[in-house]
């Protein structure tokens, strides 16, 4: 199982979400109730209990938090409402008998939540998602896409969906080692949910296009791309012979299809209704990597599952 003994959930307490209570349907609250499902879900697996840290920043500016700052005790501030909205989350999760509690820091979003990431190190991150477009809205340089480019941990941008219960579940891997990570991950949640698993090798082929000019033959791009495949279906059908892969009821499923990687996995994940969709990001980092960074990058904007993302170890 996913040895996610420390969850940490960044609450949005802005535009609806300030009085989210349990049952509530905004972005900010499905990530919680997914948290609490999967916490609730370890729990019931036995061995240490899992532990979600509720984190919630409040962007004010100086003005505002130098009247918080000298407000009386006994009056009623923007922060104390903040920590009232936050003791839901905490008893929604006592209420599934998971451990958890919450803060309520000063500060920007994204740099409150990578900090606490970065220091702190909690197994995974969960955060909702508004579903801005990648060039309009706060996508870009948001809370979501800061935590996808830096955050030392797994990182889950929770879209909502009918359940927080994960039933299927997608991997996209070109078989580097961060990918082989994620598909080790992506086998134990399936476990733990019983959930269905699908995993997806999506083959970008050699373009005659661009060949023209040169003296490639035909029968060379041709070969090249068959051999692609080839080493490619080996590469599934070795996950697929795994001792742990091959006892996953539902079975395993995998794909391999050629065309633009971030194309053919959006499609898969409406295709088969994907509750989670699981990939890993690239090192990169500044304004080159946000505009034309990752396939996770590319696809957040717009799709309607979750999306789980994990970044390669320096060594890799």
């Amino acid at each position: 199982m996913p040895q996610w003994y420390n969850i940490l959930v960044g609450v949005d307490l802005s535009h609806g979400d300030w009085r989210a209570t349990p049952g509530g349907e905004t972005p900010s609250q499905f990530a919680c109730d997914r948290a609490i499902a999967l916490a609730a879900a370890l729990n019931n697996r036995g061995g240490e209990p899992a532990k979600i840290h509720f984190l919630t920043a409040l962007d004010l500016d100086e003005r505002t938090q130098r009247l918080i700052a000298e407000a009386h005790d006994d009056e009623s501030t923007v922060v104390r409402a903040a920590e009232e909205a936050m003791r839901h989350h905490v008893a929604a999760a006592a209420d599934a008998g998971v451990m958890a509690d919450s803060e309520v820091v000063l500060g920007r979003p994204r740099v409150e939540m990578l900090k606490y990431a970065t220091e702190q190190l909690p197994d995974v991150v969960i955060v909702g998602s508004r579903g801005h477009s990648l060039l309009g809205g706060r996508l870009v340089g948001s809370t979501a896409f800061s935590l996808m480019g830096s955050s030392p941990c797994p990182v889950c941008i929770a879209k909502q969906r009918p359940s927080p219960v994960v039933d299927r579940i997608l991997i996209g891997t070109n078989f580097t080692p961060v990918c082989n990570r994620l598909v080790d991950l992506g086998i134990r949640l399936a476990r733990l949910f019983d959930a269905e698993l699908h995993i997806t090798h999506v083959l970008e082929p050699v373009k005659r296009s661009f060949l023209q000019f040169s003296a490639v033959s035909d029968e060379a791009v041709d070969s090249a791309n068959n051999n692609a495949r080839t080493t490619a279906q080996a590469k599934l059908d070795e996950i697929a012979a795994r001792d742990d892969a091959a006892a996953l009821s539902p079975k395993l499923v995998t794909h391999i299809e050629e065309g633009v990687a971030s194309d053919v996995v959006f499609r898969q994940s409406k295709e088969l209704d994907i509750d989670l969709l699981m990939l890993g990001t690239v090192t990169q980092s500044g304004m080159s990597s946000m505009l034309f960074g990752s396939t996770a990058q590319k696809l957040l904007p717009t799709l309607e599952c979750s999306l789980l993302t994990m970044r390669p170890d320096p060594a890799e």
